[in-house]
């Protein structure tokens, strides 16, 4: 199977500041994700970020960011990313995996990423990010948590910007903070994984 990083890329820039084309949206919530119409939408603040219904009603406690990367990465049913096979936490409900540290796993473990710098400080991984081509991931290691806090797609241009949702951001503006170091996740490590182009298939 192979992995279309054009596909993967043209996804990340369609859905960054909206609902992917599931219609779900990740949330820190016993039900850890919600249904939602067409035209919701992502508002930035700088400490959280919530999703505005059509109908001006807002959803706290956004958590979308491997969902986000799930979708643009694989064949959601509606509207298709990169192609991979990517595994399902909800088979009936939201595509794919809803957390940073299951997307890891679940790639790690299903042959679909390279690691090539796991859990390292910011200068070892600033000399490694020309490793990484447009599409590849970066994935961010909060140690209050002991787990992954935040996933990422790099889109390896002259700013080194990321594509992801949590808060939301891309390649679409010329606004600051889009950059792969700008998640605020106190004394962070970052982990490089290289998207394998041709995959293997997955059971």
């Amino acid at each position: 199977m192979t992995y279309d990083r054009t596909k993967a890329l043209a996804y990340a820039r369609k859905y960054w500041t909206k609902s992917c084309s599931d219609g779900y949206i990740g949330v820190r919530e016993a039900t850890p994700y919600v249904k939602v119409p067409n035209g919701t939408i992502f508002v930035r603040t700088d400490t959280n970020e919530t999703a505005r219904r059509p109908d001006g009603m807002e959803i706290d406690n956004v958590d979308d960011c491997a969902h986000f990367l799930s979708c643009c990465l694989g064949h959601e049913a509606n509207e298709a990313g990169g192609g991979l096979p990517i595994r399902r936490d909800f088979p009936s409900a939201i595509y794919g995996v809803i957390s940073a540290r299951r997307l890891f796993s679940t790639l790690t473990e299903d042959g679909l990423i390279e690691t090539i710098l796991e859990k390292a400080n910011h200068t070892q991984t600033a000399n490694k990010l020309s490793q990484l081509a447009a599409g590849d991931l970066i994935f961010y290691w909060d140690p209050s948590a002991n787990a992954y806090g935040h996933s990422a797609m790099y889109l390896a241009d002259a700013k080194k910007r990321i594509a992801c949702h949590t808060r939301c951001r891309c390649d679409q503006t010329n606004e600051t903070g889009q950059e792969w170091d700008s998640v605020a996740i106190t004394n962070v490590s970052y982990t490089l994984a290289r998207v394998r182009d041709t995959a293997p298939l997955v059971a």
